[in-house]
C-alpha cells in the first residue's frame, strides 16, 4: 500500500477456492477482484514485485512424446541460463525446504510442472517461482529431504543431473550483472 499496486506488484495464479460460490459471495459482499487475488486462503496466488514471465505457455515448440520437462526445446532453453539464474533457482529450492512452518517441496509425486520456465518470472532482484499449484507442505520431511526433492526438480528444469543446491556460489555483485536473454533463447531453441 505504501507505494501502490500499479506497476509495482504482479499477481500470478488463480482463484481455486473450494467452490465458485465462495468467490461469488466475496464479490457480492464488496470485495474487489484484487483483494480476492491476494487472499492466500482461497487460492494458489503468488504476489511478487513486478516481474516478467520467463516464457509464455506454448512459446517453445514442444513436439514429441517425451515428458514436457525433457523435450528438446526445453533442454535447449536450459542451456541459456546464466550462473546468476542457476543460483536463484538453487535459492528457491533452499527457501522452500526451509519454510518456517513445515518444509515445502516442488513435487509430491512423479509429475510436476515446476520444471517448466512458465512457472517462473524474472524480477529486478532475480528469478522467482510464482505458480503455487504444485507446491506441497511436507511435515513428514526434514530440510535435507525436502531440499533434495526440490533440487531434483531444479536439475530437471536446468537439464543438469549433477547440480548441488546445498550451497551458493556467487556474491551479490556477480549475481546482478548477467541474466538469461529469453528472446534469444526462445528464438534459438525454436529453430527448425
Amino acid at each position: 500500500d505504501q507505494y501502490g499496486t500499479d506497476k509495482t506488484i504482479g499477481y500470478f495464479g488463480e482463484c481455486e477456492a473450494s467452490s465458485d460460490q465462495l468467490c461469488e459471495e466475496m464479490l457480492k459482499n464488496g470485495e474487489t477482484k484484487e483483494h480476492i487475488l491476494v487472499n492466500f486462503s482461497i487460492g494458489y496466488t503468488s504476489v511478487v514485485e513486478m516481474g516478467t514471465p520467463l516464457i509464455l505457455n506454448h512459446q517453445l515448440n514442444d513436439t514429441g512424446k517425451s515428458h514436457t520437462c525433457i523435450k528438446a526445446s526445453r533442454k535447449c532453453f536450459a542451456g541459456f541460463f546464466t550462473e546468476s539464474d542457476v543460483e536463484d533457482l538453487k535459492m528457491i529450492a533452499r527457501q522452500y525446504a526451509n519454510y518456517s512452518k513445515v518444509p515445502i517441496t516442488l513435487r509430491k509425486r512423479a509429475n510436476t510442472d515446476n520444471c517448466k520456465a512458465e512457472q517462473y518470472v524474472a524480477t529486478t532482484t532475480g528469478l522467482r517461482h510464482v505458480d503455487l499449484d504444485m507446491v506441497y507442505e511436507r511435515e513428514e520431511l526434514n530440510y535435507t529431504e525436502a531440499l533434495e526433492i526440490n533440487c531434483s526438480v531444479i536439475r530437471l528444469f536446468l537439464n543438469n543431473n549433477t547440480l548441488d543446491c546445498t550451497t551458493a556460489n556467487l556474491n551479490r555483485e556477480q549475481k546482478q550483472n548477467h541474466r538469461i536473454n529469453t528472446t534469444v533463447a526462445v528464438n534459438y531453441c525454436n529453430r527448425p
